[in-house]
């Protein structure tokens, strides 16, 4: 075969093969301080609560800075996107294993918290999964590839990084290095972030858990009555006592388990929580994000018992966001059937978290005006957790 030929035969595999191009953002130009949308060729956007959100570059990074200090609610969303669509060879998505991938380094100011990816085109595919990062003031490299995602003739091709309900009252910030988009080869494109947790996934059937954990202790602290331990707190039905956890305005329920038998253990996909109702009072028809419950991790807690602990004994001076993740692990409505349940599903992070005893135990927390009381520990329809290993 001549040198002619071989070099014609190389033009063409060259050409016929699908060229995927990239979009990268290294943020390498630098902007004033602080400012309302002040990342260059992005558009910022919050909704949902009072927060005031400001970026700046400088050395090659992009700071989202979130002010929740006058935000009451802590529902609120932050996020930046671009139309990335001119950068992408989005026609080669036909072809066999063909999906997009993108990819950010990040570094959160407080830990551990959530933020998300988002790629869409509207009307059309749209793909998210959160990330939970674990450390503050660490780079955390996250990364989720699409599973078919069809192009279709919208012009349009967003990426997104967002920051939700980090907590309210106080200033948060989220370091990017670099964010990056891409059209790859499943069969050669590297693995995702084991940061990687689903949104909102299907509730898996009880059946498909192994172990099946009921709590240690449980406990309701009162915020209006703070030195008065509430284990005798009990609904009546006639003569009968129920032992009840009640949640309201001014009430938090604390979860404890003992995971001393799987010390060592890893967790095996996601687990669930199940909490089973005695009765609930909220509005007939709440607004959105309102008479709802809120599932949060304990970070850190004195060692208590259900027969001592207190509002006083387990907060002392400290503000409770530094005890409770002001992010909820999951919103939910709460099943008002008596005696059914409301189920949740725990990401592996965090159930992790807890099964090493980095954590501390759940907490559940309003969200709005509800007042709702499940069964307690000492009931047959004690809290719940669902679990596999490895």
């Amino acid at each position: 075969m001549n040198k002619y030929l071989v070099f014609v035969l190389i033009l063409f595999f060259i050409f016929t093969q699908p060229v995927f191009a990239q979009f990268l953002a290294d943020f390498e130009e630098t902007t004033p301080d602080f400012q309302e949308n002040g990342l260059p060729g992005w558009g910022t956007f919050t909704g949902d609560g009072n927060i005031l959100f400001s970026q700046k570059i400088h050395d090659g990074v992009a700071t989202l800075r979130v002010n929740a200090v006058p935000d009451s609610s802590n529902i609120w969303y932050a996020f930046f996107h671009r139309d990335m669509r001119a950068h992408l060879n989005v026609e080669s998505l036909r072809h066999p294993n063909r999906e997009l991938r993108i990819e950010a380094r990040v570094r959160p100011s407080h830990a551990p918290r959530r933020v998300n990816l988002y790629l869409t085109q509207p009307n059309g595919s749209s793909y998210l999964r959160e990330f939970d990062l674990p450390i503050a003031r660490e780079w955390h490299t996250i990364s989720m590839t699409t599973k078919d995602f069809e192009v279709n003739n919208q012009e349009h091709l967003f990426g997104q990084l967002s920051l939700m309900d980090w907590g309210k009252g106080e200033m948060f910030e989220l370091d990017v290095d670099y964010l990056k988009v891409e059209v790859v080869d499943t069969e050669k494109s590297p693995p995702d972030s084991e940061l990687q947790v689903r949104y909102r996934p299907p509730q898996a059937p009880t059946e498909s858990f192994a172990y099946t954990l009921s709590t240690k202790q449980t406990g309701v602290l009162d915020t209006q009555y703070p030195h008065l331990n509430l284990s005798q707190w009990r609904a009546f039905e006639g003569d009968t006592e129920i032992p009840v956890l009640t949640l309201d305005n001014t009430k938090i329920i604390l979860l404890q388990w003992d995971f001393t038998a799987f010390f060592g253990k890893k967790v095996y996909g996601e687990a669930q929580l199940a909490l089973y109702t005695h009765h609930i009072q909220r509005l007939a028809e709440s607004p959105k994000d309102f008479g709802e419950i809120r599932i949060c991790e304990v970070l850190e807690a004195p060692i208590w018992t259900a027969e001592t602990v207190t509002y006083q004994s387990f907060f002392g001076n400290s503000a409770p966001r530094y005890l409770i993740n002001p992010q909820t692990i999951i919103d939910t409505k709460v099943n008002s059937q008596p005696g059914e349940a409301t189920v949740v599903t725990i990401s592996r992070p965090v159930m992790q978290r807890l099964l090493d005893g980095q954590t501390k135990g759940l907490a559940i927390v309003p969200l709005g005006l509800i007042q709702a009381s499940f069964y307690a520990t000492q009931t047959h329809k004690a809290p719940l957790l669902r679990l596999n290993f490895e």
